[in-house]
């Protein structure tokens, strides 16, 4: 059955992150032991950027067919980016047709990781001005200490 190799998965991919976490994921796992399918990941905004010193929590909802198809997420730490919306959809391009099973879950928190160490504007509208969104995105972090 699908959703018991996933959960078998998922089970591996707790024991490797809790057995080796890295620099800027504060917690990843499943909100609740007995549902493996919903994991809330908390982020910490990397050092030197307009995030230094902020949280972010990351939702994954993940598909009973998971690692054949990726999980949904999104961020729920209200943020201002250039590359996560105000609904916390990023501009990833992990989808369907970019996913591969190799990848896990700790690879999209240290994807996120990336978009808030080094934002890409490029992506933004063309008015993006980075001086004012630093300041903008550096106040908003600090507020949620």
């Amino acid at each position: 059955e699908p959703a018991a190799m996933s959960a078998k998965r998922l089970e591996k991919e707790l024991k490797d992150v809790r057995k080796a976490p890295f620099p800027g994921l504060r917690s990843l796992g499943p909100v609740d032991e007995a549902n493996l399918f919903y994991w809330q990941g908390v982020l910490e905004g990397p050092e030197g950027s307009p995030y230094e010193g902020g949280r972010f929590v990351v939702e994954f909802d993940i598909p009973s067919d998971y690692p054949f198809r990726p999980p949904k997420n999104r961020c729920l730490t209200k943020i201002y980016s250039c590359n996560i919306d105000s609904n916390g959809n990023h501009c990833l391009d992990i989808d369907d047709t970019q996913w591969s099973p190799n990848l896990t879950i700790a690879n999209l928190c240290l994807c996120y990781l990336g978009m808030l160490a080094d934002p890409n504007p490029d992506v933004a509208k063309p008015w993006f001005n980075p001086a004012p969104y630093s300041r903008l995105a550096r106040h908003l972090a600090s507020s949620l200490l």
